[in-house]
């Protein structure tokens, strides 16, 4: 099992770059429907690329805080 957060989408084709930092480009059409920038992926060999309940969330708060961290702190 592999996780990608999708990075943009260009005509028809999703950037997506996988947690070691390698990109891939998909097409759009063998992604979930609804798939838009941001969001985090799936792929594993019996169910195919899916959404990740709940981990593109889970990464935006983990954004956010370090974010703050680092603007926040003198």
């Amino acid at each position: 099992m592999f996780y990608f957060t999708v990075d943009r989408i260009e005509n028809g084709v999703a950037v997506a770059v996988k947690d070691d930092g390698r990109s891939f480009d998909i097409a759009l059409g063998r992604l979930p429907k609804g798939t838009r920038e941001g969001d985090v992926i799936m792929w594993c060999r019996r169910r195919g690329f899916y959404k990740s309940a709940g981990k593109r969330e889970e990464r935006e708060a983990r954004v956010k805080t370090l974010t703050e961290k680092l603007f926040n702190n003198p």
